[in-house]
């Protein structure tokens, strides 16, 4: 009698309580990890809330009364993350991210963690949070991040006209809950609000003049207010 439980990889698409073809995956004792075999079978997903993509990896148990492998369901897992670059910096809506068990512990896993509703499309680099992994595949769905302060005071690098889009700045003072923002000289662009005359801005202030802040993405923020000139 063979064994009862294996692992399996998905040939095709297999829907929520639907069924679909897989391959056999055998443990390679030499490599540490699990081969793809030319064995298929079809396998029968017993969940209405799983579904699984071609490629996707699963266990699946022999059942003997009906004779066939049926998909084990474990459910979803929590981790949680520390972003390891901006969110949408080198693809939209994700990240490169270290993976970390809840306690905090690095697992020393690299991962990707997605955002397809843009709802933390403002974090940034070092930013930590809660992402549920889909059974079947390494995905990291986040649930929690922890968002960037949104308002500043800075000083401008640099004297800003009322012709002037944008400034280097130097943020001196962070302000809210959240992640705090790099401090180094000149590190942050801050943009000035248009008139409604194209290209004539409202504010303008001397180098070293400072001014309030609201944070966009990234390092960039829009100008609330400025001292007199």
């Amino acid at each position: 009698m063979g064994p009862e439980i294996e692992k399996w990889e998905a040939k095709d698409d297999i829907a929520p309580l639907g069924s679909g073809l897989a391959y056999l995956l055998l443990y390679n004792f030499t490599t540490g990890s699990y081969d793809r075999t030319d064995h298929t079978e079809t396998l029968y997903e017993g969940c209405d809330s799983d579904a699984f993509e071609t490629q996707d990896q699963f266990w699946g148990k022999f059942d003997r009364f009906s004779n066939r492998w049926e998909i084990l369901n474990r459910g979803p897992s929590l981790w949680r993350f520390t972003l390891n670059e901006d969110m949408g910096a080198t693809t939209a809506n994700q990240a490169a991210a270290d993976q970390l068990k809840l306690d905090g512990t690095d697992t020393g896993t690299d991962i990707t963690v997605l955002d397809p509703a843009g709802l933390w499309d403002t974090a940034l680099n070092g930013a930590t949070g809660l992402a549920i992994k889909h059974q079947g595949r390494d995905k990291f769905y986040i649930v929690e991040c922890l968002r960037p302060k949104r308002l500043v005071r800075f000083t401008l690098a640099s004297a800003l006209a009322t012709s002037d889009a944008s400034k280097s700045a130097t943020v001196t003072n962070q302000y809210g809950d959240g992640q705090a923002h790099t401090t180094g000289a000149a590190a942050i662009t801050v943009y000035n609000l248009e008139t409604q005359s194209s290209g004539t801005y409202v504010f303008e202030g001397d180098s070293g003049d400072a001014g309030l802040a609201y944070h966009d993405s990234g390092t960039n923020f829009r100008i609330l207010q400025m001292e007199c000139p």
